[in-house]
């Protein structure tokens, strides 16, 4: 992988994945309350642009799709964040080499936890979760994640719409969505669908994107309405306030042993 598919450095990766073989238990983070009324004041709506103000400020999830210039953008996203927000997923595509490198730098640049996702994760406020290389990450009906590994199961360049629809499928209106830089198409379809289930859905603005490809794909399909910078996506989704699923299962905490 270059610095074309990072948007960024190549050997940080390297020291990233280092990093992270060093890492111990000491540095995990505190984990918050399911009830979000006790959600600290640092969560409490910020001031996001006019444009986004009158978007819905609840959510059960936030899905994110990525591809080229991805770990840098998502970073920006990231860093600011803190306190009990919903559940965050994201899929990136990225070799999986440089995934526990990557994230074990997103939990160093966040007061959110960052782990990679694993079949049976339950979804937990103030967690971010990444998809792994392997099979077709999914939301499922109990509000959990899953990875379908059969063959066939990840289509080519499908990962993020296949994760999309199943959000869609699960949380409705109660989940937002975001495609972000990237090549080629993916995310649109996925995006469009959680679209018409009345989810919250975005792009990241085209000159803002390190590769344009992937938002422009979404706003042409209609997928998304509205457009916002990484700041902006930052500051709406550190606005959001969980309200729970109407389904079989909610985000819960992990037990301290994860």
């Amino acid at each position: 992988m270059g610095a074309s598919r990072w948007g960024g450095n190549e050997n940080q990766l390297r020291d990233f994945t280092v990093a992270a073989e060093r890492r111990g238990t000491s540095g995990k983070k505190a984990r918050y309350p399911m009830n979000p009324e006790t959600q600290p004041p640092d969560t409490q709506r910020s001031g996001c642009h006019e444009r986004l103000a009158s978007l819905p400020t609840i959510a059960s999830v936030v899905a994110l799709g990525a591809g080229t210039g991805g770990p840098p953008t998502i970073q920006q996203i990231l860093k600011p964040l803190r306190g009990a927000l919903p559940p965050i997923v994201i899929v990136q595509e990225l070799e999986p080499e440089y995934q526990r490198g990557f994230v074990a730098w997103l939990d160093d640049s966040t007061e959110l936890r960052v782990r990679l996702a694993a079949d049976g994760d339950e979804l937990a406020l103030g967690h971010v979760y990444i998809a792994p290389h392997h099979g077709q990450l999914l939301l499922t009906k109990s509000f959990g994640l899953t990875i379908d590994t059969r063959p066939g199961a990840v289509g080519p360049r499908r990962r993020i719409d296949r994760f999309f629809e199943s959000v869609a499928e699960h949380a409705g209106p109660k989940a937002v969505g975001a495609v972000l830089t990237g090549i080629g198409t993916d995310g649109a379809k996925g995006l469009l669908a959680m679209r018409v289930r009345a989810g919250t859905t975005l792009a990241q603005t085209e000159s803002t994107s390190i590769v344009a490809g992937m938002p422009r794909a979404a706003i042409d399909l209609g997928a998304a309405p509205l457009t916002a910078s990484p700041e902006e996506l930052s500051n709406f989704f550190g606005s959001l306030t969980w309200i729970a699923p109407a389904l079989t299962g909610a985000p819960r905490e992990l037990a301290q042993s994860v």
